[in-house]
């Protein structure tokens, strides 16, 4: 009962000598002055340069179109002469696995915000950017029905670290 009793005590001793601010000494009229300024971390801990890129899951492409477009977001808040560059790219052709032994393909281009540097190191609020996959009527005569996959890569950098 005694190590409890310390125990607390001691515990509470810490947490008031956490608690005792800074005055300053103003012992006449006139005023003082304090010094705020922020930190370079968030309420958690954890440093408060971030970003984030909100880019989907997956895009159906109609049968027959030509442009397809597809959105993702950024968001940054980085420090002073950083900025973020974003890079899409993938192989330029989807891929048909008709079987073990057939694969077919149907070549595509990349349009839009493919290659994005942001003018600074804050977007906010968010701003949306537009991909177009492009496929060229021809490429659509000449494929066979099927579903045909790729895999779009976002590389995401910050510059000026």
């Amino acid at each position: 009962m005694m190590k409890k009793t310390l125990a607390l005590v001691l515990a509470l001793v810490m947490a008031f000598a956490m608690m005792i601010p800074a005055f300053a000494d103003l012992t006449a009229p006139g005023s003082g002055t304090t010094i705020v300024k922020t930190t370079m971390t968030d309420e958690h801990g954890e440093s408060a340069e971030k970003f984030t890129v909100s880019i989907p899951a997956d895009t159906e492409i109609t049968w027959g179109a030509k442009n397809t477009e597809l959105t993702y977001s950024v968001e940054s808040h980085l420090g002073y002469g950083k900025s973020l560059q974003i890079d899409v790219a993938g192989d330029n052709e989807m891929t048909y696995q008709a079987s073990v032994s057939d694969s077919f393909a149907l070549p595509y281009a990349l349009s839009g915000d493919t290659a994005f540097t942001s003018a600074g190191p804050v977007i906010y609020p968010a701003a949306d950017k537009t991909i177009s996959v492009d496929i060229t009527a021809d490429d659509w005569n000449q494929a066979v029905v099927g579903q045909y996959e790729d895999i779009l890569t976002f590389t995401v950098d910050v510059l000026g670290a």
